[in-house]
C-alpha cells in the first residue's frame, strides 16, 4: 500500500469573505456520495491527514456527515479544518472541537482595519482571537498568514498575539497573484 501523510481536501469554493489574495476557482461542490466515493478512493492508501478547506469548508452542508463516515471508514486518521471562523458560535465550536483534531485560523494581520482593508471583514481579528480563548487547550491549533505589503512590518505583531495561545503551527505564505488575486498585484512586497 502507497503512504501519503496529509491531504488538503478543498471541499468548497463557497466562501463568506472578500479576500484579496484569494487563489480558489470558482466551481460546483461535490455531493455528499461523490465526496465518499473520493475518500473511498482515497482510501487505496494509507493517509494519516486530512485537512478540510475551501473556500470556507463550514459552508459545504454535508461536512460533518461527510466527517462521520470518514471516522467510520477510519477512526485512526486525523481530521483538521480550515476556516476563517466568521460562522462559529459556541455550539458549532463545541462541535468542531468534538469531530476534528486541529483547527487552523487566518490571522494576517495584528490590526482589524487591515484584514478588513485585505477583505477579512470587519473585526476578524477580534473574531479569531475570541475562538482561540475558547478552543486553547481544547484541540491541536495552526495560524495560516499570508504575507503581504499590508502586513510584512506587521509579523512580529502578530507573533505576540499568537504567542498568548497554545498554537501547534505557524504557517506564513507569501502573496502571489493567481486567480482573484492577480486583479490585487498591488499586495505583492516588492523590494525597495
Amino acid at each position: 500500500m502507497n503512504q501519503l501523510y496529509s491531504i488538503c481536501w478543498n471541499i468548497t469554493n463557497k466562501c463568506n469573505e472578500n479576500c484579496k489574495f484569494c487563489y480558489r476557482k470558482i466551481c460546483n461542490d461535490n455531493t455528499l456520495e461523490e465526496n465518499k466515493q473520493i475518500f473511498n478512493n482515497l482510501s487505496q492508501i494509507k493517509i494519516g491527514k486530512i485537512t478540510f478547506s475551501g473556500g470556507e469548508p463550514l459552508l459545504y452542508d454535508d461536512l460533518f456527515e461527510l466527517v462521520d463516515y470518514i471516522r467510520i471508514k477510519n477512526p485512526n486518521i486525523k481530521l483538521s479544518i480550515t476556516t476563517n471562523g466568521k460562522k462559529i458560535n459556541d455550539e458549532l465550536l463545541n462541535k468542531i472541537i468534538d469531530k476534528f483534531d486541529w483547527i487552523t485560523f487566518s490571522i494576517d494581520s495584528s490590526s482589524d482595519d487591515i484584514n478588513e482593508e485585505i477583505g477579512r471583514g470587519k473585526e476578524h481579528l477580534s473574531k479569531i482571537i475570541h475562538l482561540l480563548e475558547k478552543c486553547n487547550n481544547k484541540i491541536k491549533i495552526k495560524i495560516n498568514t499570508v504575507a503581504n505589503k499590508y502586513n510584512i512590518n506587521d509579523l512580529e505583531n502578530i507573533y505576540k498575539i499568537i504567542s498568548k495561545y497554545n498554537i501547534n503551527r505557524w504557517k506564513i505564505l507569501i502573496f502571489w497573484p493567481i486567480r482573484k488575486g492577480n486583479n490585487n498585484k498591488e499586495m505583492l512586497i516588492t523590494k525597495k
